[in-house]
């Protein structure tokens, strides 16, 4: 009785995670014509390579930034290390968009939005990375890492044939949690007027009127994030 009230809880809880992507599911390919030509010949093309290039950037903007701090705070000692590690959390308690609307006045008027949504993303988001990096550092790494100082391996050799391979679980799964958020925004890229499927989504919505075209744009992103998801799978799980 109690192993048939767990499967029909599981079962309740999967649709219910579901529900959203089935509801917009509901209105595929009811878009308008007109305006899901316009979209395709004049937007999604470039929302798509937008999107892309913002993600290769705070992909690698977080990982080095991350896995950085990450392994200085588990495996090296220094002055004023516990502090240092609390410090680098602080940008998960500030929304990106907060950032964006601080970091304007930094910028100069001719610096790309690009360049600037990608900084502020790397910045207000690396804590992710941070903090599965270390873990791993720490809790999987630490033995082989002194094992390969005894054998004679300098700290940068340890680092990237003993300690980086064995936590790259860890510090992909960051990166992932980095991206989805990344896919997510629509402030900060808002704000920097960087096109995004956010913003086109948003602005078929309120803009074009059209509900349909909107759930159509969603559930491309949607394939982003399937792409993703299958790529820290298959990287995360390599021997």
């Amino acid at each position: 009785m109690i192993s048939k009230l767990w499967t029909l809880g599981s079962v309740l809880a999967f649709v219910l995670v579901l529900s959203p992507i089935l509801y917009l599911l509901q209105y595929w390919g009811e878009a308008p014509p007109d305006i899901w030509q316009h979209l395709t010949q004049h937007l999604l093309l470039d929302i798509s390579l937008n999107t892309l290039l913002l993600l290769l950037s705070v992909f690698c903007g977080t990982f080095i930034l991350g896995t950085l701090s990450g392994f200085l705070c588990s495996l090296c000692s220094f002055p004023g290390k516990k502090l240092f590690t609390k410090i680098l959390i602080f940008p998960l308690a500030i929304p990106a968009y907060v950032f964006a609307f601080v970091f304007q006045d930094f910028f100069s008027g001719q610096t790309s939005a690009y360049f600037k949504t990608s900084v502020t993303f790397i910045l207000a988001f690396y804590p992710y990375v941070f903090l599965m990096s270390k873990a791993g550092f720490k809790n999987l790494s630490q033995s082989h890492f002194f094992a390969a100082k005894s054998l004679g391996y300098s700290t940068q050799k340890a680092f990237f044939k003993v300690l980086l391979p064995i936590s790259l679980p860890w510090i992909l799964g960051g990166c992932f949690l980095v991206l989805m958020e990344t896919l997510a925004d629509f402030g900060t890229v808002s704000i920097y007027n960087y096109a995004t499927f956010t913003t086109a989504i948003y602005s078929t919505w309120y803009s074009m009127f059209s509900l349909e075209a909107a759930a159509q744009l969603s559930l491309l992103l949607l394939l982003y994030v399937i792409a993703l998801a299958l790529l820290e799978y298959h990287f995360s799980k390599r021997p």
